[in-house]
């Protein structure tokens, strides 16, 4: 499921944006938007997080953000 862009003008304020880590260490942060679709996508399938496709972030991210 994929949120258009009428959608996301509606949400975006909605998502808080997180802090950066002051070291900048870490990994790059994957869009709000895709990781949301990934979730949307699980929760309309009803499949398991490990079966998210490969065009949606990795699973665990869409679930820890979830």
């Amino acid at each position: 499921m994929e949120i258009t862009d009428e959608q996301w003008a509606v949400l975006e304020p909605l998502i808080p944006v997180p802090p950066q880590r002051a070291d900048r260490k870490g990994r790059p942060r994957r869009e709000a938007r895709e990781v949301l679709s990934g979730i949307l996508w699980v929760l309309r399938t009803g499949a398991a997080w490990e079966d998210l496709p490969d065009r949606y972030p990795p699973h665990q991210t869409c679930h820890r953000r979830f």
